[in-house]
């Protein structure tokens, strides 16, 4: 069973329809009485199809901007950087998350190309000082 209603909260935090198993009649979050079919549904608004992301093409050599402690920071960076469109790549030795415990005792890098060291060292002082409590 099915809710169908576009404005259910089901719908609006997830953005698929409640399903509940057989029994259960009316929708225990809006109320609706449930249907059979599953709802084919026009995409909740925030919730349209993922979009794989393209990383920008590291044109020339890379050097190290940044190293940090751990994986989720230097992701942070990364997005930071692509998000202002400088090229840049995390290296770290954790099989790419899927093994954190080899990443212990190794730091993982922000590499970007030689010829945005500048401009990306820039933007990551930057956000190193906003993030700072008392920063701008």
């Amino acid at each position: 069973m099915y809710c169908p209603n576009e404005q259910c909260p089901d719908v609006l935090q997830w953005g698929i329809h409640g399903e509940y198993r057989d029994g259960i009649t009316i929708c225990p979050k809006c109320g609706m009485t449930l249907v059979q079919e599953r709802p084919q549904p026009e995409i909740a608004e925030g919730f349209e199809k993922p979009v794989t992301p393209q990383l920008p093409p590291v044109p020339g050599p890379l050097v190290t901007l940044a190293a940090f402690n751990y994986r989720h920071d230097a992701d942070l960076a990364v997005s930071m950087l692509l998000a202002n469109g400088i090229s840049a790549v995390v290296a770290a030795d954790d099989c790419g998350t899927l093994d954190p415990a080899l990443g212990f005792g190794t730091r993982s890098r922000v590499l970007v190309d030689a010829s945005q060291v500048e401009a990306a060292s820039g933007l990551l002082e930057q956000a190193v000082v906003e993030g700072e409590p008392g920063g701008a």
